[in-house]
């Protein structure tokens, strides 16, 4: 908002842009904020939202190398640290 009142140029507005759960994002942004949108695309966006949905993470971990999906879950562990959320042994991937 405050870009758009000090810097943006006459006319001008935001158009948000996603994919899947970004897609869903996009669409929600747009439907919460439709002053500063001018408008969506949303490819796939998510209709029914999962929480904690553990099992596209597995998914990924099998499709990357040990090596990387290590990597993937030593820095997903960094950020849950670094917001205080607790880690339950459910939330991460099972190495393979």
């Amino acid at each position: 908002r405050r870009y758009n009142a000090t810097d943006a140029p006459e006319n001008s507005g935001w158009f948000t842009v996603g994919c899947s759960y970004a897609g869903a994002l996009s669409a929600w942004f747009r439907l919460k904020h439709p002053d500063l949108t001018k408008g969506s695309l949303s490819s796939s966006g998510v209709v029914h939202a999962i929480f904690d949905f553990y099992e596209f993470d597995e998914q990924v971990s099998a499709a990357i190398s040990p090596e990387c999906a290590s990597r993937i879950r030593e820095s997903t562990l960094q950020i849950q640290n670094l917001l205080g959320e607790s880690v339950s042994s459910n939330q991460m991937v099972k190495e393979a």
